[in-house]
């Protein structure tokens, strides 16, 4: 039982590099600024993760087994109610409280 769950283990952390190395790997060699980064790191994240799920789907029973399917009426209706007034009220405190990102960089001060 214990080795199954190392042979589990290892496999999430080979699935976990296979998806986030290539995408620090272009971070690293092409050096881009944090907001240009961070859009690489998640781009690239993505269509391996994607890429991952296709490929592993075909072995198994398919995108459900992922969580891939038609969500109930009634869930979308909860998250609805749940999730509007959440974002409402984000919008709202981060409208009476401005504050600069932490990514923000300074204008630039070229002279033009």
């Amino acid at each position: 039982m214990r080795l199954r769950a190392l042979g589990t283990l290892a496999g999430a952390l080979a699935l976990f590099v296979a998806v986030y190395a290539p995408a620090f790997l272009a971070v690293a060699l092409l050096r881009p600024r944090a907001q240009e980064a961070i859009l690489l790191i998640i781009t690239i994240s993505l269509v391996m993760a994607m890429a991952l799920i296709f490929v592993l789907a075909r072995r198994t029973s398919g995108l459900s087994a992922f969580g891939f399917a038609v969500p109930v009426g009634r869930y979308v209706a909860l998250a609805a109610v749940i999730g509007l007034p959440l974002a409402i009220g984000a919008a709202l405190v981060a409208h009476l409280f401005p504050w600069p990102s932490p990514i923000a960089t300074p204008p630039c001060r070229c002279g033009y």
